[in-house]
């Protein structure tokens, strides 16, 4: 029988261990004794040109499935707290309405596959957005939100007012996104539809909406700038200059499907506040059919927002190359997204597409070199 202090030591032994147990356990939890994070990975124009609608026709189950364009990512969109691509299509939903280039449709499940892959957020303001009409236009912000998706840059009037600035709250961290367009390819913006584009007193009127909802950050995505070039040009830099000055702390560019420079700086805006801010000029594309050099791949940009002492600073920038893979299998050209560093050494490409894909990590390594090196993030 064991005495009464023997019972107690091994009760005293038993409360050190949950104690401990517990403090380890509290360690693991999110925000213990740390900052408030939020981690990104954005990518740039999800395009639909006539040949990925194609490739994606099953005609056993005449049905569209892009699954297999996106598989080879794994987990590396749904990693990050936020996901975001800029989706550069309508959904009309009828399939004799799906077309490539000039004028975008693509079925409903091109965006199945993106929700499925991780993204959280889809930006529709863009110079396809009216490419369909109204009714489409009115249709892809429906079947983007049914599917689950944050939205913003088009929007239905009846409720415009209340989903004009998107509020996104996060792991702490209150953030809120607007997003713009250079113009809709001289298509009208008819009365049934509101299609952000880039005006002063409208985008004005937002950042004054958006500060008065009192966000940590406001985050804004910009679909501008002339195509093909891979340094901004000055429309670019007034603009994102322009959203700086209004408030903004990240500014995240499109459109020119190309690859542009990114940069983080200490500014003060029109409001005196002193702060970090990071501007990515343009994403490129993430999954289109073109094959050209510098546009037939894209990247993942990877950042994280962090609160410390009540202010936002932008930490763990890096980015990692995607090469968009066509072979011809049975007859029929498939679309993959191919992380680049994984791929270097597959047997699976041919010699002409290796040396493609080598050409765009080339031309990407190059022209990003000295945006990482002025983006690292400060010793502790």
């Amino acid at each position: 029988m064991l005495s009464t202090g023997s019972n107690l030591r091994s009760n005293f032994f038993r409360l050190t261990l949950l104690v401990t147990l517990a403090a380890l356990a509290c360690k693991a939890l999110p925000f213990f004794g740390s900052d408030p994070e939020v981690t990104f990975a954005v990518v740039g124009d999800v395009m639909g040109h006539e040949a990925q609608i194609r490739s994606a026709y099953d005609p056993a189950t005449k049905t569209y499935k892009y699954d297999s364009v996106f598989n080879r990512l794994g987990n590396r969109i749904s990693a990050a707290d936020l996901g975001i691509a800029n989706l550069e299509v309508t959904l009309p939903g009828k399939p004799e309405m799906y077309s490539g280039y000039p004028q975008f449709g693509s079925p409903d499940s091109l965006v199945t596959a993106l929700k499925d892959i991780g993204f959280d957020l889809l930006v529709t303001a863009n110079n396809h957005s009216m490419d369909k009409g109204e009714a489409a236009a009115l249709r892809t912000v429906k079947v983007v939100r049914d599917a689950g998706f944050l939205q913003t840059g088009t929007f239905d009037p009846r409720d415009y007012a209340e989903r004009r600035i998107l509020i996104v709250e996060k792991n702490e961290i209150r953030m809120a996104f607007l997003n713009y367009t250079y113009d809709t390819n001289g298509i009208a913006v008819t009365p049934g539809i509101i299609v952000n584009v880039i005006e002063k007193e409208r985008i004005q009127k937002d950042f004054e909406l958006a500060r008065a909802a009192k966000p940590d950050v406001i985050i804004v995505l910009y679909h501008f700038g002339k195509e093909y070039l891979s340094a901004p040009d000055a429309y670019q830099k007034e603009w994102v200059e322009f959203a700086f000055q209004e408030g903004a702390q990240i500014v995240l560019g499109g459109h020119p499907h190309t690859l542009q420079p990114f940069e983080r700086k200490i500014t003060r805006d029109r409001f005196g506040v002193e702060a970090e801010r990071f501007v990515i000029y343009s994403l490129g594309n993430f999954v289109s059919n073109m094959q050209r050099r510098q546009v037939d791949g894209g990247i993942i940009l990877n950042f994280a927002i962090q609160k410390k002492d009540e202010r936002i600073v932008i930490r763990k920038i890096n980015y990692e190359p995607l090469w968009v893979y066509t072979p011809i299998i049975k007859g029929k050209m498939e679309f993959y997204l191919l992380p680049v560093m994984e791929y270097l050494d597959s047997k699976e490409l041919d010699p002409n597409s290796m040396a493609r894909m080598k050409q765009f990590l080339s031309d990407t390594q190059a022209l990003l070199k000295q945006s990482m090196e002025s983006t690292r993030d400060p010793a502790k």
